[in-house]
């Protein structure tokens, strides 16, 4: 499978690839503003990586300024589960599946309540780094 964004409107795409023809096929797309409006932060959709264990999906956003999580079926189709937006909550308002570890940018636990910059542990030794801007 394949996980691939769009921009605009701001979605993230479930892909297929035919092992003999190497066709492309979509399998769902997960886009900002659907389910009533639950699946919220995917303005500006920029970039994805999935956890070591290839449970969860991360997503930045550009526009919406956010960090979205989605949990990854065993048959890899997508479930929205929580974002995070800049200056948004502080890490224990977090979903607790997603709680980032936060650190400051020498490596040292950052005790502050604040989420302008986050380092997600994603275990394994892999690490996202999430950078929330504002004015």
């Amino acid at each position: 499978l394949l996980y691939a964004t769009t921009a605009f409107p701001g979605s993230v795409h479930v892909l297929s690839r035919a092992p003999t023809t190497g066709v492309l096929t979509v399998l769902q797309t997960v886009s900002d503003g659907d389910q009533d409006g639950f699946v919220d932060a995917l303005g500006g959709a920029m970039s994805s990586t999935l956890s070591p264990e290839g449970s969860h999906l991360y997503v930045s956003a550009y526009t919406d300024s956010a960090l979205s999580e989605l949990k990854v079926a065993p048959n890899g189709t997508l479930e929205y589960v929580d974002r995070l937006r800049s200056g948004e909550r502080t890490r224990s308002e977090f979903a607790p599946s997603a709680r980032p570890i936060l650190y400051d940018l020498f490596g040292r636990p950052d005790r502050s309540p604040a989420l302008a910059q986050a380092h997600v542990d994603l275990g394994g030794g892999a690490r996202l780094l999430a950078v929330a801007g504002g004015a």
